[in-house]
């Protein structure tokens, strides 16, 4: 189930979040983020519950 890449870029700017907040958040590298936002990679499935509720989205709206 791949990332909606622009739905997350779009989500933190809409929210005021950076990466780096996102990044912290979920203890990873800020390049993972910004890999995710490009779309080259998505996340583990362990993360996207994590991810989800941090942005106060659904799995279903991100994935």
């Amino acid at each position: 189930m791949p990332l909606n890449a622009n739905k997350l870029a779009r989500v933190l700017a809409e929210q005021g979040r950076k990466k780096s907040w996102l990044a912290e958040a979920l203890e990873v590298d800020r390049s993972t983020i910004t890999r995710w936002v490009k779309g080259e990679t998505t996340p583990r499935p362990f993360r996207r519950n994590e991810i989800a509720r941090l942005l106060g989205l659904s799995v279903s709206e991100l994935f």
